[in-house]
C-alpha cells in the first residue's frame, strides 16, 4: 500500500509540474504574440497616418529639386551675392591644371603660397598637389571638394590639440555631398519604385484611399553592394544647406544640428545604411507634406517600432 501511494504522489507532482510548465509557455507565447501585434498595429498607424503623402516613384527627382529650391530661393538677393562672390574667391585660389614654362611655374608657386596662406593659415609640401586636386574635382564634377568647402566657411584651421573634436564642417560636408550626388538620387529614385512595385502611386491612377498597409521594408533590403563613393558638393547643395539653416523652420534647424554633431564614420554609417539609398531623406521631408518613397517611411516605422518595443 505505502509503495502504491509513492506511485500515486510522484505521478501527481510529475502533472502538476508538466501543467505547470505549459502554463508558463502559454502565457509567454501569449506574450510574444501580443507584442508582436501592437508592434505591427505601430507600423498600420504610421502607414494609415503618412501614406498619402508617397510621392509618384516617377516624380522623385522632380520633387527633391523642387524642395530644395523651395529653401534657397529665401535667400535674399544680397545673400546668394555673397555667397557666389565667397565661393567664386575661394576657387579662383586654386590652381588650374595645365602645362607652364619655368617663369610660369615660378609665378604659380608664389601664387599657391599666397592661396595657402589665406586659405589655411600655413604651407606644407602637400598643399600644390592638394590645390590642383580641388581644382580637378570642380572641373570635372562642378562640385567642391572637403578642402574647399572648408576654405569657404573659414579661412584659418582649427587646432584640435588633445581634446576630442568633431568638427561639424565635415558633417555637413557628407550630408551636401550625398544630396549632390548623382547616383545616389537615381539611386533613391530606383529604390521608390522598386519599394512600390505593390501599390498604386501613381497620380494619373485612381490611388486608393485606404490601402493595406505592405510590409515594411527591410532595413538592409537596399544596402549599397559597395561603399557609396561622392565627388563633392554642389553649390545647389551648399546654398540649401545654408538656406536651411538661415530659413528653416526650428524643427529643421535642430534635426541640421543634431546631425552635424555627429562623427564623420557614425553619420556615413547611418547614411550609408538608410534604406532609402543614402539619400538624406529626413531633411527633405520634415516641414513638407511629402515621403520620398515607401522605404523612407520604414525607417519612421522603424523607429516607431524600436521605441515601442524599448518601452515593452
Amino acid at each position: 500500500k505505502k509503495g502504491k501511494q509513492r506511485d500515486d504522489t510522484e505521478k501527481r507532482l510529475s502533472r502538476g509540474k508538466n501543467q505547470n510548465a505549459s502554463t508558463k509557455h502559454e502565457k509567454a507565447a501569449k506574450r510574444n504574440s501580443s507584442g508582436g501585434a501592437k508592434i505591427d498595429t505601430a507600423w498600420r498607424h504610421v502607414w494609415d497616418s503618412l501614406q498619402s503623402h508617397i510621392l509618384d516613384p516617377c516624380d522623385v527627382r522632380a520633387v527633391i529639386e523642387s524642395c530644395m529650391a523651395q529653401y534657397i530661393n529665401l535667400l535674399t538677393n544680397s545673400e546668394m551675392l555673397l555667397l557666389q562672390r565667397r565661393v567664386r574667391n575661394v576657387v579662383r585660389l586654386l590652381p588650374r591644371l595645365n602645362s607652364q614654362n619655368a617663369t610660369q611655374k615660378l609665378m604659380m608657386n608664389r601664387f599657391v603660397k599666397n592661396a595657402v596662406t589665406y586659405a589655411n593659415g600655413h604651407s606644407n609640401g602637400n598643399d600644390m598637389s592638394n590645390l590642383m586636386e580641388s581644382r580637378a574635382t570642380i572641373e570635372k564634377f562642378h562640385q567642391v571638394d572637403e578642402a574647399t568647402f572648408k576654405r569657404i566657411f573659414r579661412a584659418g584651421n582649427v587646432l584640435k590639440g588633445d581634446v576630442e573634436f568633431v568638427d561639424p564642417l565635415e558633417s555637413l560636408f557628407i550630408i551636401g555631398s550625398y544630396l549632390s550626388s548623382e547616383h545616389i538620387l537615381a539611386r533613391a529614385a530606383s529604390i521608390a519604385i522598386d519599394s512600390s512595385k505593390d501599390l498604386v502611386l501613381d497620380v494619373n491612377k485612381n490611388r486608393p484611399t485606404s490601402p493595406p498597409a505592405p510590409a515594411p521594408v527591410s532595413l538592409k533590403e537596399y544596402l549599397p553592394s559597395e561603399p557609396i563613393e561622392v565627388e563633392g558638393v554642389s553649390f545647389q547643395a551648399l546654398a540649401y544647406l545654408i538656406a536651411l539653416a538661415l530659413r528653416g523652420t526650428r524643427e529643421q534647424r535642430l534635426q541640421l544640428l543634431f546631425f552635424i554633431s555627429l562623427s564623420p564614420k557614425s553619420l556615413k554609417g547611418f547614411m550609408n545604411s538608410h534604406p532609402a539609398g543614402g539619400l538624406p531623406t529626413w531633411m527633405l521631408e520634415v516641414g513638407n507634406d511629402d515621403i520620398i518613397s515607401v522605404a523612407s517611411l520604414t525607417l519612421v516605422g522603424h523607429f516607431v517600432r524600436t521605441a515601442y518595443h524599448s518601452q515593452v
